[in-house]
């Protein structure tokens, strides 16, 4: 799955023409590959974050999150103009991402016998995020940006259990990010081949 994943990141710009189809015939692929990992182990939905009970609550704490890093940037850069599919897109984007990092990294990082303490949730969340930022390579401004925010994001997660409201967390900010730090502090967002492509 991590490889699939990997190479939508990677490879996609080898196809500039088609870059879009073959980033979502490879992300379709490692969906696959995660639900049959899932329904082999027998996972509930609400174990994956796929809930909406708390959808209010775990959304204001993210929401919070987010905003004690980007509110200071907004103040600096000023509100961005982002269009209204762009926040689409980024938002399904996000949603994929998260539940292959929560349902196919996180999860599998999580102590076997199934004791949740707090030094096993920052193990987890730790090496789920450091898989994450990797698949951000060679670009490392933002692999550590993808780290610090993944990992403090994991850590929500692993008490809130609410895919759609880390989602929307990590679409807000990577839109934040790339509409005010992009060509600043962060001089590209590109990862893999596409990173020393102009």
């Amino acid at each position: 799955m991590f490889g699939l994943y990997l190479a939508a990141a990677w490879l996609a710009p080898l196809a500039p023409g088609g870059r879009r189809a073959v980033q979502a015939a490879l992300g379709a692929g490692a969906l696959l590959v995660l639900a049959r990992g899932v329904r082999r182990d027998g996972v509930a939905p609400r174990e994956l974050g796929l809930r909406v009970d708390n959808l209010v609550g775990s959304a204001v704490f993210f929401l919070a999150l987010d905003a004690v890093p980007l509110v200071p940037v907004l103040g600096r850069a000023g509100l961005p103009d982002i269009a209204p599919g762009e926040v689409l897109t980024y938002s399904a984007w996000a949603l994929f991402q998260q539940l292959l990092v929560t349902a196919g990294f996180w999860r599998h990082f999580r102590d076997p016998a199934g004791r949740s303490s707090l030094r096993d949730a920052v193990r987890a969340s730790a090496l789920a995020a450091a898989v994450f930022a990797l698949a951000h390579a060679p670009n490392l401004p933002l692999m550590g940006l993808v780290f610090g925010a993944e990992l403090v994001w994991l850590l929500g997660f692993s008490r809130f259990r609410s895919l759609f409201a880390l989602a929307l967390a990590h679409a807000l900010a990577a839109l934040v990010i790339k509409h005010a730090l992009v060509g600043g502090w962060l001089p590209t967002m590109k990862v893999g081949l596409g990173y020393w492509r102009p």
